[in-house]
């Protein structure tokens, strides 16, 4: 299974060298939160909330001591958006509590996160 996987992998790679996530963001948080917004929306509309989002709340610390109508009307404009608000600041307090802040890299962790299920992990974990 592990050089059948290899061999899709070298294959894509070779076809399609430029490829590159459609979400904009610098690290592990931001990926995150940019993948847990993107459920049921467009890459695009959530490109145009996250620099505001990041800019107000830029690490999990910040964002797990927000209030939700901060974040709702941050992110107002995806849809979805009073759950995902609701998410995102407990999967903040979540990685603040459990992990010391830092965003968990395994698909096992992540998916202990509030809002995070295995599509999510599986883009944002090693």
């Amino acid at each position: 299974m592990k050089k059948k996987t290899e061999a899709i992998i070298s294959f894509l790679q070779a076809r399609f060298p430029d490829a590159k996530c459609a979400l904009n963001f610098a690290n592990p948080y931001q990926c995150l939160c940019a993948v847990m917004l993107s459920a049921q929306t467009t890459d695009a509309s959530v490109n145009k909330v996250t620099p505001a989002l990041f800019s107000s709340f830029p690490d999990p610390k910040s964002l797990a001591n927000a209030r939700l109508e901060e974040i709702e009307t941050i992110i107002r404009s995806i849809g979805l958006y009073h759950n995902k608000a609701k998410n995102l600041i407990e999967m903040a307090k979540a990685i603040e509590s459990q992990y010391g802040g830092e965003v968990p890299s395994s698909k096992e962790d992540l998916v202990r996160l509030p809002g995070v299920g295995i599509k999510t992990a599986n883009v944002v974990g090693a």
